[in-house]
């Protein structure tokens, strides 16, 4: 299931990758009309690119595993929804696991 989140990630994520595809193009042509070679720093670029976005996405998957930050909007609504049944007087530790397949 996709949230809002990861759907923009995947849109900007095909965004990369069009750009990448059409400066290899540019390189191309410009090989081709003007004889100057930029493979080498186009694939350097390339390179930082793909690095980058390797680091981003076991950031982001060791974040998910270790546990992320509770929202504190969530927290105090969990809280409001406890303390008011009648019995209860008081809620005052709040460990919420948040596990995602």
């Amino acid at each position: 299931m996709y949230t809002e989140k990861s759907l923009i990630k995947s849109i900007l994520l095909d965004t990369d990758e069009s750009v990448i595809s059409a400066s290899t193009l540019v390189a191309a042509i410009i090989f081709m009309t003007l004889h100057i070679s930029l493979e080498a720093w186009l694939g350097a670029i390339i390179s930082v690119v793909i690095i980058k976005s390797g680091l981003d996405m076991l950031k982001e998957t060791i974040s998910q595993i270790l546990g992320e930050q509770n929202d504190i909007e969530l927290a105090k609504a969990i809280k409001k929804t406890v303390t008011s049944f009648k019995d209860v007087e008081g809620a005052y530790d709040l460990v919420l696991n948040i596990l995602r397949r």
